[in-house]
């Protein structure tokens, strides 16, 4: 199903609308602001078609007050409302009453929503797959799941035990396998992970290197270690590789990350922030958000 959408109202604040706004901007797609008393002089709201006051800052009465978010997105004549990060984005009846509104929600479905977020309904799931409580309904064991790591550091193993306290929560266990890099890319190969934490850095400055990893071609042993496949998904994938960079390029992207959104064949975990020391005769360092290729750009200054 394609939706057209016209102008997108942001229910968010801060550096989050910001990035929102920027995206629309790159689409041709206007959009509506909201915003606080608090947030009256964001730098953002001049660039947009219109701009709705919440009045009071506390969040309850401003940006995760449902009824004024909708209202004034249908009093702006707006397609559909972004919710961002946060506030609202993980409300399911949130997005149901957008959706009841006629306006498109841009995002994981509601039932997507509950799933992920709901504990209880977490458990709901697992009793359908015959797990009540994380037993196996014949026989009373728990159910356990190895998760497969390709190292044994702190960080990694911080990781898993954070993923296993989470999945702990609706009674299933999660047992570490600490294997060496080359081991678990085997694993991976002969298709013998069940769970398995992997990293992914871009290397490249486009969307495109982070969707190929779900890109059903590239499967076992290349970068779709997950093995995913979406027939929707792959169309899009392979026609967007024939435009050049631009919006429409950038609207496919879109639709095909709505699309790993709403099936999930991940769960995204963080983003790990990275820290460089260098001594001052090392000349023309620069951060940068890709990690491959720029010694070769630095300039040694003899004492």
């Amino acid at each position: 199903m394609t939706i057209s959408i016209r102008r997108v109202l942001i229910a968010n604040r801060g550096e989050i609308a910001a990035r929102v706004a920027r995206t629309c901007r790159r689409l041709g797609i206007e959009f509506v602001a909201v915003y606080s008393d608090a947030d009256a002089h964001a730098p953002y709201l001049s660039d947009a078609t219109a701009a709705v006051a919440l009045g009071n800052p506390l969040a309850v009465e401003s940006y995760l007050n449902a009824g004024k978010i909708i209202a004034a997105a249908i009093d702006t004549g707006c397609d559909a409302i972004h919710p961002g990060y946060g506030f609202l984005s993980e409300n399911a009846g949130f997005a149901r009453d957008v959706a009841r509104a006629g306006l498109t929600f841009i995002g994981p479905n509601p039932d997507t929503i509950e799933s992920l977020g709901d504990k209880a309904r977490a458990k709901a799931l697992m009793i359908q797959a015959g797990y009540p409580d994380g037993r196996d309904s014949r026989t009373g064991r728990r159910l356990e799941l190895m998760l497969e790591l390709g190292s044994g550091s702190s960080d990694t193993r911080e990781t898993a035990e954070v993923l296993a306290s989470f999945m702990e929560r609706i009674g299933i266990v999660v047992r570490p396998s600490v294997n060496n890099w080359p081991t678990l890319l085997k694993k991976l190969e002969r298709k013998e992970a069940q769970m398995f934490l992997l990293n992914w850095v871009a290397d490249y400055p486009d969307p495109e290197n982070f969707l190929q990893l779900f890109y059903g071609p590239n499967e076992t042993p290349g970068a779709n270690r997950a093995n995913y496949h979406n027939a929707d998904f792959d169309r899009l994938y392979e026609q967007a590789a024939r435009y050049p960079d631009g919006g429409y390029r950038r609207a496919l992207y879109a639709r095909m990350e709505s699309i790993v959104m709403q099936d999930c064949p991940w769960l995204f975990l963080h983003h790990s922030m990275s820290f460089s020391l260098r001594q001052p005769w090392v000349k023309n360092f620069k951060p940068h958000d890709f990690p491959y290729g720029m010694a070769k750009y630095y300039r040694v200054e003899r004492p």
